[in-house]
């Protein structure tokens, strides 16, 4: 079973927003893993690239993040934020090494248009996408569909965290 398949139940959301990508830079990096590392994208993608959020197919392509072992913590993956796979085709192909420990694929991410530090306005505040993630805020505060520029209106709107 690919990796992509095995990423349903197990979503890596702090990974994720670390290295967040366009649509256009996931595409890169999968073609990037696909020509320097085919194993490694075969493994990713034995059975596609398809995902699915609670059984509902998702229209983004989805792209492998890469973590490094930390052997202080009994061998469990590490998110490092210090070193993210190449978003272009044509680059480089070595994986970063920490401490003789190499980079692997550690799960999946769906690209997205915001970025970490970016502040968004939820039902209870402000926070940064990073801090929403990590406790998983579900309420958005968005744009009405009824809205003008001269007069601007809100909604709540739900978000899968």
């Amino acid at each position: 079973m690919g990796l992509v398949r095995q990423a349903q139940a197990l979503r890596i959301s702090p990974r994720c927003t670390e290295d967040t990508l366009s649509d256009e830079q996931a595409a890169g990096r999968n073609q990037w893993l696909k020509s320097c590392h085919p194993d490694l994208y075969n493994f990713a993608f034995s059975e596609g690239d398809e995902y699915t959020i609670d059984g509902v197919p998702q229209s983004k392509i989805v792209y492998v993040t890469f973590g490094v072992q930390d052997p202080s913590n009994k061998g469990k993956l590490i998110l490092p934020g210090n070193w993210k796979a190449p978003v272009v085709a044509d680059a480089p192909c070595e994986l970063e090494v920490v401490d003789g420990r190499r980079y692997s694929p550690i799960g999946v991410c769906l690209p997205g248009c915001y970025e970490p530090r970016q502040v968004l306005r939820f039902k209870d505040g402000w926070e940064t996408v990073e801090e929403a993630a990590g406790t998983r805020k579900s309420e958005l505060i968005t744009l009405s569909s009824s809205f003008t520029l001269e007069r601007l209106s809100t909604q709540i709107s739900s978000i899968k965290s």
